[in-house]
C-alpha cells in the first residue's frame, strides 16, 4: 500500500507526498517523493532526503505568497524565472544577487528542483500566487528526435511546463497540512531515545 498525503489545485490537478510510512510515523529521516499529477500526466517534482527539505521551504514560501511578500525582484518580474534560473547556472548572464547574499535574487523563490531536471516555485504576482514548473536544461539532453542538443540551441525552444494561480484559500489549506506533518516530524524526533 502506497502512502501518500495530497495537496489538490484543482480538480485535474494535485501534488502527492509519495511518504515511506503512515504520516503519524514520520521522523526526520523520512524520505520523500513529490509527484505533481495532471491528468495523465506525472512530474517528479522533489526526489531528495528528509522530508524537512521538502516541507520547510513550502511553509517559508506559502507564508510569504500569503502575504504579499513573494514578490519577485524587479530584475526578474517581467521575465519567465525558470528562463532566468537556467541563464543563472549555465553563468551564461549574471544576474543580480540578493543584498548581503551570495545567490541570485530568483532563487529565494525555488522551491523544490528534482533529479528530472524540473524547478517548481512559488511567488506572487501582483495580488496572485503563482506555482510554477519549469525545465532545466540537463548536460546530456536529447531533442525530439533522440539527438544531443546545445543548451544555445535548447534554450530557444524553452518554455515553462506549467503556471497556476493559485487561489488564497488553498494557499491556506496546503499551509496547514504543511505545518501539520512538520509537527508530526517534530513529535516523533523528540519521542526518539
Amino acid at each position: 500500500m502506497i502512502n501518500q498525503t495530497t495537496f489538490k489545485i484543482n480538480d485535474t490537478t494535485k501534488i502527492n507526498l509519495v511518504l515511506p510510512c503512515k504520516e503519524d510515523e514520520l521522523d526526520c529521516c523520512s524520505e520523500i517523493k513529490i509527484v505533481l499529477e495532471h491528468g495523465d500526466q506525472k512530474l517528479l517534482l522533489f526526489d531528495k532526503s528528509d522530508i524537512r527539505y521538502a516541507l520547510e521551504p513550502l511553509k517559508v514560501l506559502l507564508n510569504e505568497a500569503l502575504t504579499g511578500d513573494g514578490k519577485l525582484h524587479e530584475s526578474i518580474a517581467q521575465q519567465d524565472i525558470g528562463y532566468l534560473w537556467n541563464e543563472e547556472i549555465h553563468g551564461t548572464v549574471a544576474l543580480p544577487v540578493k543584498e548581503g547574499a551570495l545567490f541570485w535574487v530568483g532563487e529565494h523563490h525555488l522551491l523544490w528542483e528534482s533529479s528530472s531536471k524540473i524547478a517548481t516555485w512559488i511567488y506572487n504576482k501582483g495580488d496572485s500566487i503563482i506555482f510554477e514548473i519549469t525545465p532545466v536544461y540537463k548536460s546530456n539532453q536529447l531533442d525530439e528526435n533522440n539527438e544531443p542538443i546545445s543548451y544555445t540551441d535548447w534554450l530557444k525552444k524553452y518554455h515553462p511546463i506549467m503556471n497556476i494561480e493559485i487561489d488564497k484559500n488553498t494557499a491556506r489549506r496546503w499551509l496547514e497540512q504543511t505545518e501539520s506533518i512538520l509537527n508530526v516530524v517534530e513529535t516523533n524526533i523528540s519521542l526518539q531515545p
